[in-house]
Protein backbone atom coordinates (compact mmCIF):
# COMPACT_ATOMS: atom_id res chain seq x y z
CA UNK A 1 0.00 0.00 0.00
CA UNK A 2 1.34 3.11 -1.08
CA UNK A 3 1.64 5.77 1.90
CA UNK A 4 2.99 9.28 0.85
CA UNK A 5 2.97 12.25 3.37
CA UNK A 6 1.61 15.05 2.64
CA UNK A 7 3.51 18.62 2.42
CA UNK A 8 2.91 21.32 4.21
CA UNK A 9 2.54 23.28 0.65
CA UNK A 10 -0.34 21.10 0.58
CA UNK A 11 -1.88 21.30 3.62
CA UNK A 12 -1.31 25.30 5.05
CA UNK A 13 -3.49 26.62 2.13
CA UNK A 14 -5.55 28.63 4.16
CA UNK A 15 -2.38 30.17 6.06
CA UNK A 16 -1.06 31.16 2.65
CA UNK A 17 -3.83 33.13 1.45
CA UNK A 18 -4.13 35.10 4.73
CA UNK A 19 0.24 35.48 4.50
CA UNK A 20 -0.35 36.31 0.48
CA UNK A 21 -3.32 39.03 1.24
CA UNK A 22 -1.69 40.56 4.02
CA UNK A 23 2.00 40.91 2.87
CA UNK A 24 2.28 44.75 2.93
CA UNK A 25 1.11 44.37 7.02
CA UNK A 26 3.28 41.10 7.87
CA UNK A 27 5.10 43.18 10.62
CA UNK A 28 1.95 43.02 12.15
CA UNK A 29 1.05 39.78 12.54
CA UNK A 30 4.87 39.64 13.61
CA UNK A 31 3.96 42.00 16.32
CA UNK A 32 1.05 39.94 17.47
CA UNK A 33 3.10 36.27 17.43
CA UNK A 34 5.79 37.48 19.95
CA UNK A 35 2.79 38.71 22.16
CA UNK A 36 1.68 35.04 21.92
CA UNK A 37 -1.28 34.98 19.83
CA UNK A 38 -1.17 31.70 18.82
CA UNK A 39 -2.88 32.28 15.15
CA UNK A 40 -0.26 34.51 14.56
CA UNK A 41 2.39 33.07 15.44
CA UNK A 42 1.11 29.97 13.49
CA UNK A 43 0.59 32.40 10.35
CA UNK A 44 4.03 33.56 10.86
CA UNK A 45 5.54 30.27 10.84
CA UNK A 46 3.87 29.55 7.51
CA UNK A 47 5.46 32.36 6.25
CA UNK A 48 8.51 31.32 7.12
CA UNK A 49 7.95 28.23 6.00
CA UNK A 50 7.50 29.30 2.57
CA UNK A 51 9.30 32.42 2.24
CA UNK A 52 5.87 34.25 2.24
CA UNK A 53 7.10 38.02 2.61
CA UNK A 54 10.38 36.97 4.49
CA UNK A 55 13.35 34.58 3.78
CA UNK A 56 12.72 30.82 3.89
CA UNK A 57 13.62 29.69 6.97
CA UNK A 58 12.77 26.26 7.71
CA UNK A 59 14.42 26.72 12.01
CA UNK A 60 12.07 29.62 11.97
CA UNK A 61 9.11 27.84 10.83
CA UNK A 62 9.39 25.52 13.37
CA UNK A 63 10.40 27.74 15.98
CA UNK A 64 6.75 29.78 15.76
CA UNK A 65 4.79 26.22 15.02
CA UNK A 66 5.73 25.01 18.71
CA UNK A 67 5.05 28.70 20.08
CA UNK A 68 1.55 28.63 18.64
CA UNK A 69 1.38 24.55 19.12
CA UNK A 70 1.99 25.06 22.83
CA UNK A 71 -1.24 27.05 23.04
CA UNK A 72 -3.27 24.29 21.01
CA UNK A 73 -3.51 25.36 18.02
CA UNK A 74 -4.35 22.50 15.83
CA UNK A 75 -3.08 23.58 12.81
CA UNK A 76 0.84 24.30 14.08
CA UNK A 77 0.62 21.33 15.93
CA UNK A 78 0.10 19.70 12.67
CA UNK A 79 2.88 21.98 11.37
CA UNK A 80 5.21 20.72 13.96
CA UNK A 81 4.77 17.32 13.10
CA UNK A 82 5.69 17.86 9.59
CA UNK A 83 8.85 19.33 10.59
CA UNK A 84 9.71 16.82 12.89
CA UNK A 85 8.79 14.72 10.35
CA UNK A 86 10.90 15.92 7.33
CA UNK A 87 13.73 17.19 9.76
CA UNK A 88 12.81 20.81 8.50
CA UNK A 89 14.29 23.30 11.21
CA UNK A 90 14.34 20.18 13.77
CA UNK A 91 16.17 17.46 14.12
CA UNK A 92 14.45 14.44 12.29
CA UNK A 93 12.36 12.61 14.86
CA UNK A 94 9.49 10.37 13.98
CA UNK A 95 8.22 9.55 17.46
CA UNK A 96 8.32 13.71 18.62
CA UNK A 97 6.36 13.84 14.46
CA UNK A 98 4.05 11.55 15.97
CA UNK A 99 3.43 12.83 19.03
CA UNK A 100 2.59 16.47 17.54
CA UNK A 101 0.23 14.63 14.97
CA UNK A 102 -1.51 12.96 17.94
CA UNK A 103 -2.03 16.70 19.74
CA UNK A 104 -3.58 17.82 16.10
CA UNK A 105 -5.64 15.03 15.52
CA UNK A 106 -7.24 14.64 18.78
CA UNK A 107 -8.53 18.43 18.05
CA UNK A 108 -10.06 16.59 14.63
CA UNK A 109 -7.55 18.03 11.98
CA UNK A 110 -8.04 15.73 9.45
CA UNK A 111 -4.23 15.96 7.74
CA UNK A 112 -3.23 15.40 11.09
CA UNK A 113 -5.59 12.49 11.32
CA UNK A 114 -4.24 11.23 7.93
CA UNK A 115 -0.48 11.54 8.59
CA UNK A 116 -1.21 9.32 12.17
CA UNK A 117 -3.15 6.97 10.62
CA UNK A 118 0.11 6.61 7.96
CA UNK A 119 2.76 6.26 11.12
CA UNK A 120 0.45 3.85 12.46
CA UNK A 121 0.63 1.76 9.06
CA UNK A 122 4.05 2.15 8.59
CA UNK A 123 5.43 1.94 11.64
CA UNK A 124 7.17 4.98 11.83
CA UNK A 125 7.04 6.61 15.28
CA UNK A 126 4.92 4.07 16.88
CA UNK A 127 4.87 0.35 16.98
CA UNK A 128 2.79 -1.09 13.53
CA UNK A 129 -0.59 -1.40 14.54
CA UNK A 130 -3.13 -1.59 11.24
CA UNK A 131 -6.07 -1.32 13.49
CA UNK A 132 -5.03 2.32 14.87
CA UNK A 133 -3.85 3.34 11.46
CA UNK A 134 -7.94 2.29 10.49
CA UNK A 135 -9.12 3.99 13.32
CA UNK A 136 -7.74 7.48 12.10
CA UNK A 137 -8.44 6.70 8.37
CA UNK A 138 -11.93 6.31 9.13
CA UNK A 139 -11.69 9.74 11.31
CA UNK A 140 -10.53 11.45 8.28
CA UNK A 141 -11.93 10.36 5.91
CA UNK A 142 -14.91 11.14 7.33
CA UNK A 143 -14.28 14.34 6.99
CA UNK A 144 -13.75 13.85 3.16
CA UNK A 145 -10.02 13.76 2.91
CA UNK A 146 -9.43 11.74 -0.32
CA UNK A 147 -6.24 10.32 1.10
CA UNK A 148 -7.36 8.92 4.04
CA UNK A 149 -10.23 7.41 1.58
CA UNK A 150 -8.26 6.00 -1.00
CA UNK A 151 -5.87 4.48 2.38
CA UNK A 152 -9.25 2.95 4.01
CA UNK A 153 -10.18 1.34 0.76
CA UNK A 154 -7.31 -0.40 0.46
CA UNK A 155 -7.15 -1.25 3.84
CA UNK A 156 -10.29 -3.01 3.57
CA UNK A 157 -9.29 -4.34 0.08
CA UNK A 158 -6.21 -5.81 1.94
CA UNK A 159 -8.26 -6.99 5.02
CA UNK A 160 -5.08 -4.84 7.00
CA UNK A 161 -6.57 -3.98 10.29
CA UNK A 162 -10.29 -4.79 9.16
CA UNK A 163 -12.17 -7.68 8.34
CA UNK A 164 -11.22 -7.81 4.13
CA UNK A 165 -14.52 -6.45 2.38
CA UNK A 166 -14.41 -5.48 -1.54
CA UNK A 167 -17.32 -3.54 -1.27
CA UNK A 168 -16.51 -1.41 1.28
CA UNK A 169 -13.06 -0.82 -0.21
CA UNK A 170 -14.80 0.33 -3.43
CA UNK A 171 -16.71 2.53 -1.64
CA UNK A 172 -14.46 4.58 -0.33
CA UNK A 173 -12.34 4.46 -3.46
CA UNK A 174 -15.43 5.56 -4.76
CA UNK A 175 -15.55 8.67 -2.89
CA UNK A 176 -11.78 9.39 -2.81
CA UNK A 177 -11.96 9.30 -6.98
CA UNK A 178 -14.86 11.65 -6.90
CA UNK A 179 -12.84 14.39 -5.58
CA UNK A 180 -10.41 14.05 -8.44
CA UNK A 181 -6.63 15.11 -8.21
CA UNK A 182 -3.31 12.26 -8.20
CA UNK A 183 -5.24 10.98 -5.20
CA UNK A 184 -8.56 10.96 -6.89
CA UNK A 185 -6.65 9.29 -10.06
CA UNK A 186 -4.90 6.57 -8.30
CA UNK A 187 -8.68 5.72 -6.23
CA UNK A 188 -9.68 5.40 -9.48
CA UNK A 189 -7.18 3.14 -10.90
CA UNK A 190 -8.54 1.18 -7.88
CA UNK A 191 -12.08 1.05 -8.67
CA UNK A 192 -11.35 -0.14 -12.07
CA UNK A 193 -9.28 -2.88 -11.05
CA UNK A 194 -11.60 -3.70 -8.51
CA UNK A 195 -14.60 -4.20 -11.27
CA UNK A 196 -11.70 -6.18 -13.44
CA UNK A 197 -11.23 -8.75 -10.74
CA UNK A 198 -14.69 -8.94 -10.33
CA UNK A 199 -15.44 -9.54 -13.41
CA UNK A 200 -12.63 -11.64 -14.03
CA UNK A 201 -13.76 -14.24 -11.12
CA UNK A 202 -17.49 -14.64 -12.66
CA UNK A 203 -15.65 -15.66 -15.94
CA UNK A 204 -12.99 -17.94 -14.38
CA UNK A 205 -16.02 -19.69 -11.45
CA UNK A 206 -18.26 -20.44 -14.99
CA UNK A 207 -15.15 -22.13 -16.46
CA UNK A 208 -13.70 -19.54 -18.80
CA UNK A 209 -10.30 -21.02 -19.35
CA UNK A 210 -8.38 -17.31 -20.46
CA UNK A 211 -10.15 -15.97 -17.25
CA UNK A 212 -8.94 -18.79 -15.34
CA UNK A 213 -5.39 -17.68 -16.33
CA UNK A 214 -5.81 -13.98 -16.16
CA UNK A 215 -6.88 -14.47 -12.68
CA UNK A 216 -4.05 -17.00 -11.78
CA UNK A 217 -1.19 -14.32 -13.24
CA UNK A 218 -3.15 -11.88 -10.71
CA UNK A 219 -2.69 -13.69 -7.76
CA UNK A 220 1.02 -14.86 -8.62
CA UNK A 221 2.08 -11.15 -9.43
CA UNK A 222 -0.33 -9.56 -6.42
CA UNK A 223 -2.20 -7.50 -8.89
CA UNK A 224 -5.52 -6.44 -7.69
CA UNK A 225 -4.92 -8.75 -4.91
CA UNK A 226 -2.56 -10.15 -2.13
CA UNK A 227 0.19 -12.65 -4.13
CA UNK A 228 -0.46 -16.04 -3.57
CA UNK A 229 1.37 -18.93 -5.32
CA UNK A 230 -1.50 -21.38 -3.47
CA UNK A 231 -4.44 -19.43 -5.35
CA UNK A 232 -2.28 -18.78 -8.42
CA UNK A 233 -1.62 -22.47 -8.96
CA UNK A 234 -5.33 -23.28 -7.92
CA UNK A 235 -6.47 -21.08 -10.69
CA UNK A 236 -3.58 -22.26 -13.66
CA UNK A 237 -4.64 -25.93 -13.01
CA UNK A 238 -8.47 -24.73 -13.78
CA UNK A 239 -7.01 -23.63 -16.87
CA UNK A 240 -4.78 -26.11 -17.66
CA UNK A 241 -7.07 -29.04 -17.11
CA UNK A 242 -8.85 -27.39 -20.21
CA UNK A 243 -5.77 -27.45 -21.98
CA UNK A 244 -4.90 -24.00 -21.87
CA UNK A 245 -1.54 -23.62 -23.32
CA UNK A 246 -0.29 -21.00 -21.13
CA UNK A 247 -1.47 -22.44 -17.88
CA UNK A 248 -0.05 -25.70 -18.56
CA UNK A 249 3.27 -24.21 -18.84
CA UNK A 250 2.82 -21.60 -15.15
CA UNK A 251 1.88 -25.10 -13.76
CA UNK A 252 4.92 -26.35 -14.56
CA UNK A 253 6.86 -23.77 -13.66
CA UNK A 254 4.71 -23.93 -10.39
CA UNK A 255 5.85 -27.51 -9.78
CA UNK A 256 9.46 -26.83 -11.09
CA UNK A 257 9.77 -23.83 -8.01
CA UNK A 258 7.44 -25.01 -4.97
CA UNK A 259 5.38 -21.79 -5.65
CA UNK A 260 2.17 -22.50 -4.31
CA UNK A 261 2.49 -26.85 -4.35
CA UNK A 262 5.12 -28.99 -3.70
CA UNK A 263 8.14 -29.25 -5.10
CA UNK A 264 7.45 -31.87 -8.00
CA UNK A 265 9.66 -32.21 -11.00
CA UNK A 266 7.61 -35.24 -12.69
CA UNK A 267 4.98 -33.08 -12.62
CA UNK A 268 6.88 -29.99 -14.00
CA UNK A 269 8.03 -32.44 -16.83
CA UNK A 270 4.34 -33.78 -17.45
CA UNK A 271 3.04 -30.27 -17.69
CA UNK A 272 5.70 -28.75 -19.30
CA UNK A 273 5.07 -31.59 -22.09
CA UNK A 274 1.18 -30.83 -22.43
CA UNK A 275 2.00 -27.59 -23.40
CA UNK A 276 5.56 -28.23 -26.03
CA UNK A 277 2.82 -30.83 -27.91
CA UNK A 278 0.88 -27.57 -28.49
CA UNK A 279 3.48 -25.98 -29.88
CA UNK A 280 4.89 -23.39 -26.72
CA UNK A 281 7.98 -22.97 -27.52
CA UNK A 282 9.26 -21.94 -23.83
CA UNK A 283 7.79 -25.04 -22.72
CA UNK A 284 9.91 -26.59 -25.76
CA UNK A 285 12.81 -25.22 -24.20
CA UNK A 286 11.83 -26.17 -20.79
CA UNK A 287 11.52 -29.87 -21.51
CA UNK A 288 14.70 -30.10 -23.39
CA UNK A 289 16.60 -28.94 -20.33
CA UNK A 290 14.23 -31.26 -18.07
CA UNK A 291 15.79 -34.00 -20.69
CA UNK A 292 19.25 -32.84 -20.91
CA UNK A 293 19.10 -32.60 -16.99
CA UNK A 294 17.80 -35.57 -16.17
CA UNK A 295 14.96 -33.81 -14.12
CA UNK A 296 11.73 -35.45 -13.67
CA UNK A 297 12.41 -37.72 -16.51
CA UNK A 298 15.00 -39.92 -17.57
CA UNK A 299 17.89 -38.07 -18.80
CA UNK A 300 18.77 -37.95 -22.73
CA UNK A 301 20.34 -35.71 -24.72
CA UNK A 302 18.50 -36.69 -28.23
CA UNK A 303 15.61 -36.43 -26.62
CA UNK A 304 16.41 -32.91 -24.98
CA UNK A 305 18.06 -31.85 -28.58
CA UNK A 306 14.99 -32.80 -30.30
CA UNK A 307 13.20 -30.30 -27.86
CA UNK A 308 15.48 -27.65 -27.72
CA UNK A 309 15.56 -27.71 -32.30
CA UNK A 310 11.27 -27.54 -31.80
CA UNK A 311 12.24 -24.35 -29.54
CA UNK A 312 14.86 -22.96 -31.75
CA UNK A 313 12.42 -23.39 -34.96
CA UNK A 314 10.29 -20.87 -33.99
CA UNK A 315 13.34 -18.31 -32.92
CA UNK A 316 12.98 -18.66 -28.85
CA UNK A 317 16.44 -17.70 -27.97
CA UNK A 318 17.03 -19.92 -25.15
CA UNK A 319 16.36 -22.96 -27.28
CA UNK A 320 18.55 -21.54 -30.12
CA UNK A 321 21.10 -20.69 -26.67
CA UNK A 322 20.85 -24.45 -25.71
CA UNK A 323 21.07 -26.25 -28.83
CA UNK A 324 23.83 -23.94 -30.08
CA UNK A 325 25.56 -25.39 -26.63
CA UNK A 326 25.09 -29.10 -27.92
CA UNK A 327 26.52 -27.97 -30.94
CA UNK A 328 29.74 -26.33 -29.49
CA UNK A 329 30.58 -29.18 -27.15
CA UNK A 330 29.56 -32.15 -29.08
CA UNK A 331 26.44 -32.88 -26.31
CA UNK A 332 24.24 -35.33 -28.05
CA UNK A 333 24.95 -34.15 -31.69
CA UNK A 334 27.87 -33.45 -33.89
CA UNK A 335 30.66 -30.75 -32.32
CA UNK A 336 30.26 -28.53 -35.18
CA UNK A 337 31.42 -25.04 -34.36
CA UNK A 338 29.62 -23.04 -37.25
CA UNK A 339 26.18 -24.20 -36.26
CA UNK A 340 26.45 -23.29 -32.65
CA UNK A 341 27.92 -19.54 -33.95
CA UNK A 342 24.99 -19.52 -36.14
CA UNK A 343 22.59 -20.45 -33.26
CA UNK A 344 24.43 -17.93 -31.10
CA UNK A 345 24.14 -15.47 -33.75
CA UNK A 346 20.55 -15.92 -33.59
CA UNK A 347 20.04 -15.52 -29.76
CA UNK A 348 22.45 -13.21 -28.84
CA UNK A 349 20.31 -10.56 -31.51
CA UNK A 350 17.44 -11.11 -29.79
CA UNK A 351 19.76 -9.63 -26.24
CA UNK A 352 19.83 -13.25 -24.79
CA UNK A 353 22.72 -12.35 -22.54
CA UNK A 354 24.43 -15.96 -22.69
CA UNK A 355 24.09 -16.50 -26.52
CA UNK A 356 26.20 -13.02 -26.48
CA UNK A 357 28.77 -14.74 -23.91
CA UNK A 358 28.78 -17.72 -25.62
CA UNK A 359 28.96 -16.56 -28.64
CA UNK A 360 32.13 -13.67 -27.73
CA UNK A 361 34.18 -16.43 -26.05
CA UNK A 362 33.46 -18.22 -29.24
CA UNK A 363 34.54 -16.37 -32.08
CA UNK A 364 35.72 -12.81 -29.80
CA UNK A 365 33.80 -9.96 -29.45
CA UNK A 366 35.29 -8.33 -33.00
CA UNK A 367 33.68 -11.41 -34.92
CA UNK A 368 30.36 -11.51 -33.45
CA UNK A 369 28.43 -10.28 -36.46
CA UNK A 370 30.86 -11.68 -38.67
CA UNK A 371 33.12 -10.50 -41.36
CA UNK A 372 31.93 -7.22 -42.84
CA UNK A 373 29.68 -7.73 -45.60
CA UNK A 374 29.36 -11.26 -44.82
CA UNK A 375 25.97 -13.28 -44.59
CA UNK A 376 24.82 -14.42 -41.65
CA UNK A 377 27.22 -17.13 -41.59
CA UNK A 378 31.65 -16.10 -42.72
CA UNK A 379 32.10 -20.47 -43.19
CA UNK A 380 30.53 -20.98 -46.96
CA UNK A 381 28.59 -19.60 -49.65
CA UNK A 382 26.18 -22.73 -49.56
CA UNK A 383 25.30 -24.40 -46.17
CA UNK A 384 22.89 -26.77 -43.95
CA UNK A 385 21.69 -24.97 -40.90
CA UNK A 386 21.02 -26.23 -37.46
CA UNK A 387 17.60 -27.23 -38.74
CA UNK A 388 18.66 -28.90 -41.65
CA UNK A 389 17.84 -25.94 -43.93
CA UNK A 390 20.11 -25.22 -46.68
CA UNK A 391 21.35 -21.80 -47.52
CA UNK A 392 22.98 -20.11 -50.41
CA UNK A 393 24.41 -16.75 -48.56
CA UNK A 394 20.64 -15.11 -47.16
CA UNK A 395 18.62 -17.11 -49.48
CA UNK A 396 17.17 -20.42 -48.19
CA UNK A 397 17.34 -22.64 -51.55
CA UNK A 398 16.07 -26.26 -49.82
CA UNK A 399 13.93 -25.85 -46.07
CA UNK A 400 14.81 -29.16 -43.58
CA UNK A 401 12.50 -32.09 -43.84
CA UNK A 402 9.95 -31.80 -41.56
CA UNK A 403 11.36 -33.31 -38.01
CA UNK A 404 10.55 -36.30 -36.57
CA UNK A 405 10.51 -37.24 -32.84
CA UNK A 406 12.64 -39.51 -31.52
CA UNK A 407 11.31 -43.33 -31.29
CA UNK A 408 9.69 -42.80 -27.63
CA UNK A 409 6.41 -41.18 -28.60
CA UNK A 410 7.31 -37.99 -27.69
Amino acid sequence: MNRSYLLAAVLFSLGMVDIAAHAASLWQWEQAARQGNAVAQEHLGVAYLYGQGVLQNDAEAAYWFHRSAESGNAVAEFGLGNAYFYGQGVPQNYAEADYWFLQSARQGYALAELNLGNSYYDGRGVPQDYAQANYWYRQAAQQGNAGAERNLGNSYATGQGAPKDMAQADYWWKKAAAQGGRTGAIARGNVALYSRMTHLMQQAELGNAQAEYRLANDYATGRGEPQSCARANHWYRKAADQGYVKAEYDLAADYDTGCGVANNYAEAAYWYRKAAQQGDSDAEDALGVDYYNGSGVPRSLAKANYWFRKSAAQGNSYGETALGEDYEYGKGLPQNDARAILLYRKAAAQGNPTAQNDLSALVGPSQQNGPPGSPSTPFAPTYTDAYGNTWTGSVMVKPAPQAQAPDDGE
